[in-house]
């Protein structure tokens, strides 16, 4: 799965295959509109062993913050976070309100870790790092997304975690999807009420 999903990265129309696939590896996919103040940004439980939920709340309606969040528990699902019986809430793990390192157990580093290496490799991101700071233009990250086939909102949001860009930059590239997921996924809130949409 994780696989199908890397080739995926590139195309925000491929957001819209995010749930058959999960379901096809029979990890449950939700899409929960979010609750006022909770800032709740994805959750993993699982029901049984072998069966694995992966809740988001798309709080922050961004390609980034989708990717990094669904990789995000991805991350718990693969390692076996929650197992058990707990169940796994990441509040603020995307956007400017984004927990620093210092303030997360181990296994939330380690998800945050994976996902953001998952998008893109960390030698890649501190080559071009490296290379380009502090003359971050909208051609080299569009250069950085295309040589790497992901979105450029990818680079976008993990320049914007890193403090390399203002939250203000490139923000056209932060393509939204939620319009596209709650199409497609079984979806409460946003208008639906726990509904499987076609």
């Amino acid at each position: 799965v994780l696989n199908q999903l890397k080739t995926m990265l590139g195309d925000i129309d491929a957001v819209r295959q995010v749930p058959a696939v999960l379901a096809e590896a029979g990890v449950r996919f939700l899409i929960v509109e979010t609750l006022p103040s909770t800032r709740i940004d994805g959750v993993c439980l699982w029901l049984n062993r072998k069966s694995p939920v992966i809740a988001l709340s798309l709080r922050y309606d961004r390609i980034d913050a989708f990717w990094h969040t669904l990789l995000h528990e991805c991350a718990h699902v693969k390692y076996g976070d929650a197992l058990d019986g707990k169940v796994v809430v990441d509040i603020d793990i995307v956007g400017e309100d984004a927990q620093s390192a210092g303030e997360k157990p181990p296994f939330e580093i380690r998800a945050d870790d994976f996902a953001a290496s998952f998008s893109i490799d960390k030698a890649e991101l501190d080559g071009f790092i490296a290379r380009v700071r502090p003359l971050f233009s909208k051609t080299r990250i569009q250069g950085l997304a295309a040589k790497l086939n992901i979105h450029p909102g990818l680079v976008v949001g993990q320049l914007q975690h890193r403090h390399m860009i203002p939250y203000s930059h490139s923000r056209e590239m932060l393509s939204k999807v939620r319009h596209i997921l709650t199409d497609v996924a079984l979806t409460d809130g946003f208008g639906s009420i726990l509904s499987n949409a076609h």
